[in-house]
């Protein structure tokens, strides 16, 4: 089993990257941001934007003191009956999510963080951001908001990766590089799982 985790600043491609590994490679797709989306649901809290979801993760943990969605992930992938499966975790936002991984899965984990330019990522974010400002200031909520009291620590994260990427150019670019990525591990066409995350 393989525990291939990912993270990077807003619109690096970790998404991109994880349904190429579920699709493709047949790895089992978990985030970060659905499982704190799915808490939420369950709270009646409203996260339908960047900031608030941002807020709501940071205060939930804070109110934890322990790296709980981490521990929700850890506790599916361990629950799993069949454990030569392979699992792609997209969204490491704090260190003690990665040291909890780092506890569980040993060698096994495996953390990639994913970066472009500022203006790479922003053009790519449609309608999502009302100017390049507002962006600025989403980011950095991401990068380093915990600071604030409002976000999270990808700085450091990202970090504490072992491998980059790059994903400054096309799809056929990134791919290429995923494909790099995913043989520095062993993988192979022939060696894919039929199993899908649900």
């Amino acid at each position: 089993m393989i525990v291939i985790g990912t993270t990077g600043n807003i619109l690096a491609g970790q998404t991109t990257l994880a349904d190429y590994l579920r699709e493709d490679y047949k790895f089992v797709h978990y985030s970060f941001k659905e499982v704190v989306r799915e808490e939420a649901k369950l709270r009646g809290k409203d996260v339908s934007t960047r900031e608030q979801l941002q807020l709501f993760e940071f205060l939930e943990r804070q109110e934890a003191k322990k790296p709980v969605w981490a521990e929700q992930i850890v506790g599916r992938i361990t629950g799993n009956e069949e454990e030569d499966f392979n699992y792609v975790v997209e969204g490491f936002g704090f260190p003690d999510q990665i040291e909890t991984f780092r506890k569980s899965f040993g060698k096994n984990f495996h953390l990639v963080t994913l970066d472009a330019s500022p203006k790479t990522r922003y053009a790519r974010s449609g309608k999502e951001f009302d100017s390049l400002e507002h962006f600025a200031r989403i980011e950095a909520n991401e990068r380093v908001g915990y600071k604030l009291n409002c976000g999270r620590d990808v700085a450091d994260c990202m970090k504490r990766a072992s491998r980059r990427i790059i994903n400054d150019k096309d799809f056929a670019s990134f791919y290429s590089r995923i494909e790099s990525l995913v043989g520095d591990f062993g993988f192979s066409r022939d060696s894919e799982r039929a199993l899908f995350a649900k």
